[in-house]
């Protein structure tokens, strides 16, 4: 059989089935090289990296495992010679769960944390400045397109509203102070 540059392969022989599928050297070369003369793709040293990046990982995920077991025992066991500190006084939740329980109970809405807040925890100062110190603009939609007025939003009845990146980073800072 002569291949289309030429070369003779000798398909039909009987050396050809033993051998397997020919490939002529002038078949073989490329750009002027052998194929036994291109570097090899990976590099010698690429499994036995790979093999100890994961045996590290395991073993660090081991350590993780038996520190956590270790400080949930010694936490549970050393939790009876605690003191018991009286709990009863933190309400987890003073103002209830809607406005309209909130407002029975005497609660203001803050629009800063954006919470019902008990009389003792708000901070009326702070919230009337942060009021003041811009005309902020509050949304029902994500896209801006359905405006909220302060009057509104201060009543506190919207599970979430929408502002800007401005209102946000002004937020954080009031609520640090």
């Amino acid at each position: 059989m002569v291949h289309d540059r030429g070369t003779y392969l000798p398909v039909d022989t009987e050396d050809a089935i033993h051998l397997g599928p020919v490939i002529s050297p002038a078949i073989n070369r490329l750009n002027g090289k052998s194929m036994n003369e291109f570097p090899s793709r990976r590099h010698p040293y690429f499994w036995p990296v790979i093999q100890i990046t994961l045996l590290c990982l395991s073993a660090a995920n081991l350590a993780l495992l038996v520190y956590t077991v270790i400080n949930t025992f010694q936490s549970s066991s050393a939790g009876s010679s605690v003191p018991k500190t009286n709990t009863t006084t933190i309400l987890l939740s003073p103002c209830g769960n809607s406005s309209t329980t909130a407002l029975a109970s005497g609660c203001r809405f803050d629009i800063i944390s954006f919470a019902w807040l008990p009389p003792a925890c708000d901070d009326r100062e702070l919230s009337d400045e942060f009021q003041a110190s811009k005309e902020w603009s509050w949304y029902e939609d994500q896209d801006g397109l359905v405006p909220v007025t302060q009057d509104e939003a201060l009543t506190g009845r919207y599970p979430y509203l929408f502002v800007n990146f401005e209102y946000h980073l002004t937020h954080c800072t009031y609520l640090v102070s």
